[in-house]
């Protein structure tokens, strides 16, 4: 009798071909395999990092505890059901882990595992037995799978064992599927019964065993798979396939290689490519992915499709930019460049960044990222009509990825200094179409990039938002969704200043202040 096909996280299927175990816990041998008869070889205690139970060096154990024994004839006679050896074939010195469930439901058993591979699926495995009475409690607990940082991969429903006298060793057992990445695991047993009478139990031989693809890919023509590769800017790669048994399945077997990328998600035949050993060529920086089919010649519908390959080509890109800075504004420049790196492996030590910016003039590191730039500070403007002359700071950057030799790009960088002009708001404005005070706006605004004018009318609806950046992008029209707005009606207007604390803002009918924001109102008069 099989226990399997619980309700997993991702609920999957082995549809290729089991190999050997990739990893086993049997528990070990006994330590002094020539006991008398009639007494129990007992093993070592486990390490507390695996187990949370307390261990005895005797079998006939009690609630909480736990022992490794290679039976359990003589453990518990009057209840437990005499089990003559461990489950592993032909082990008559085996071990196995003996439990006395407790009544706190939690972890009873844990271990790593180390060194999968995300090419294919794994199938879980574990061999547990009910000792118990009949009419104790019986054991319930669930197996799951966890990534090394606490993520859950994979788990069980939990799982009521009976007890068989006939057939006493049930198999658990469920495939899954590693994330992307992630090849060390953790395994957990939790004890889910929560009752301290009966609850006894035997666990054995946990495997996992790799799930393969009827028809296998990899980079390398050997073992072992190797399923990702990563390069800078453009690249090729030789594409392999071998099968995971000894025959292969046609008898004229066709082989077509296929392709799709992170941008172009759909297969795609790859021209020529119908044999093993294929070279690819990627020329543009993208995630792409390869896979192989097989059928036979004489029969196409059935076909066999590997494993995916998977081809980081990671480029570092950037583009040129200009920065404002005020000279009301009191805080450092700091230069803020647009770079990053692109479809570089999530899952890799994919190098650092480094910067080189030219010249290193008024820079306080020309190799780091963001550094400040020290120029002195131009003399506040007062004059409404004149702007002042703008001073321009023009940088060249390189910022290169040191995983790889040539992985680089380079930008242009550009910082405008200027001293903005105090700012001027009238207070009426007549949108009456003959040319004169057609349009309502703050004057001089566009001196301060980013800044915000917002008109509501009095209803408080907002009939007009602007960020600019132009003088002309700023006035308003007096039409509200295409409509004029009412004649000799107030209209509340919003001024908000970006990149200076405060400023000179002459506000018409209610003088000046110092400040980077204001209020008031506008008259619209037709």
């Amino acid at each position: 009798m099989n226990i399997e096909n619980f309700r997993l996280i991702q609920s999957t299927t082995c549809s290729g071909i089991l190999g050997r175990p990739a990893f086993t816990i049997d528990f070990g041998t006994c330590p002094n395999p020539n006991q008398p008869p009639g007494t129990n070889c007992i093993g070592a205690a486990l390490s507390t990092n695996n187990i949370s139970y307390i261990y005895s060096n005797f079998c006939n154990i009690t609630s909480g505890r736990y022992t490794l024994t290679d039976n359990t004839i003589n453990c518990n006679p009057t209840y437990w059901l005499g089990l003559p050896q461990d489950h592993t074939p032909n082990d008559m010195n085996g071990l196995m882990l003996l439990v006395d469930g407790n009544p706190n439901p939690g972890v009873v058993y844990q271990t790593d595992v180390y060194g999968l591979n995300t090419s294919f699926k794994y199938e879980f495995k574990a061999w547990v037995a009910n000792i118990g009475q009949s009419n104790d409690a019986k054991p319930r607990f669930r197996f799951r799978i966890f990534d090394l940082s606490g993520n859950l991969i994979s788990e069980t429903n939990e799982i009521e064992v009976f007890r068989d006298q006939t057939n006493p060793w049930k198999e658990v057992a469920f495939v899954f599927e590693l994330p992307r990445g992630i090849v060390d695991v953790k395994i957990v047993l939790e004890n889910k019964n929560g009752n301290p009478i009966g609850n006894d139990f035997v666990v054995e031989d946990i495997s996992f065993t790799p799930c393969y693809t009827d028809i296998l890919a990899s980079y390398t023509g050997t073992n072992p798979i190797v399923d990702i590769a990563e390069v800078c800017n453009s690249g090729s790669n030789n594409l392999y396939f071998r099968w995971p048994t000894a025959g292969i399945p046609f008898n004229n077997p066709v082989y077509q290689w296929e392709r799709r990328s992170q941008s172009n998600p759909s297969w795609q035949p790859i021209v020529g490519a119908t044999s093993n050993g294929v070279s690819v060529q990627e020329t543009i920086s993208d995630v792409y992915y390869y896979r192989v089919k097989c059928y036979d010649a004489s029969n196409p519908s059935v076909v066999l499709t590997s494993n995916e390959l998977i081809f980081y080509v990671r480029k570092v890109i950037s583009t040129s930019n200009t920065q404002y800075a005020l000279a009301c504004d009191p805080s450092p420049i700091v230069l803020s460049p647009d770079y990053q790196l692109i479809n570089y492996n999530p899952f890799a030590n994919n190098g650092s960044l480094t910067f080189n910016w030219s010249p290193a003039t008024n820079l306080s590191n020309p190799n780091i990222a963001n550094p400040t730039l020290n120029v002195p500070p131009l003399p506040v403007n007062n004059n409404y009509i004149t702007p002042s002359a703008v001073v321009s700071h023009n940088y060249s950057l390189i910022v290169s990825n040191n995983a790889y030799s040539g992985c680089s790009t380079s930008l242009n960088q550009t910082v405008k200094q200027s001293s903005p002009r105090p700012i001027a708001v009238p207070n009426i404005f007549t949108p009456n179409g003959d040319g004169v005070n057609d349009f309502f706006g703050p004057y001089n605004l566009e001196d301060y990039p980013g800044s915000k004018f917002e008109v509501r009318n009095r209803f408080g609806q907002a009939v007009f938002t602007s960020y600019g950046p132009t003088y002309q992008s700023y006035l308003w029209n007096g039409l509200f969704q295409g409509v004029p707005q009412p004649s000799n009606e107030a209209h509340v207007w919003y001024l908000t200043l970006k990149g200076c604390p405060t400023t000179t803002i002459n506000i018409a009918g209610s003088g000046i202040i110092q400040s980077n924001f204001a209020t008031n109102t506008i008259l619209l008069v037709r």
